[in-house]
């Protein structure tokens, strides 16, 4: 009896020990917003203000990862990124669904498409190092029983650039 008891606690304590990826999705789960929608607005800035990347690196380098992923949600998105072994983000994406448009698509759609309503907002950002490379609103109207979808590319650091 004494043995079974042994076994099983030793066998509960290897059980309990998290793996380095579920230490980072404990972390992770653990963060709060200062402000609602601060996730949204800008994931990467969000996470790289609220984690030491370059001491979770360290850690992972000593236990034999060179390269790692982390990915984190919430109720209206994700964001999946990939570090190096110093801690430097190499991509990211994020994707977050019916969320608020900028001023300047919230101004276009009425102008040019009068007795559309919009039903879905879904919002797509991928980044490269520490830059935002790509970035588009996909938009779905519905008039009646008709259906459009918009695909908007704003400019990364100016108003609309592609409808």
């Amino acid at each position: 009896m004494l043995y079974l008891f042994m076994m099983s606690a030793l066998f509960m304590g290897q059980a309990q020990e998290p793996n380095p990826q579920q230490k980072a999705n404990t972390l992770l789960e653990s963060l709060v917003e200062t402000y609602p929608g601060e996730f949204q607005r800008d994931a990467v800035k969000f996470l790289k203000s609220r984690l030491d990347l370059p001491a979770i690196a360290a850690e992972l380098k000593k236990q034999g990862e060179v390269d790692y992923e982390i990915s984190c949600k919430n109720k209206k998105g994700y964001l999946w990124f990939k570090f190096d072994e110093n801690g430097e983000i190499v991509k990211a994406i994020q994707t977050f669904k019916n969320i608020p448009l900028p001023q300047a698509i919230v101004a276009y759609i009425p102008e040019n498409y009068k007795g559309w309503e919009v039903t879905q907002t879904v919002f797509n950002r991928i980044s490269k190092k520490d830059r935002h490379d790509k970035q588009r609103y996909v938009i779905t109207l519905k008039k009646d029983r008709k259906k459009k979808t918009l695909k908007i590319k704003p400019a990364l650091n100016k108003g609309l650039s592609k409808i």
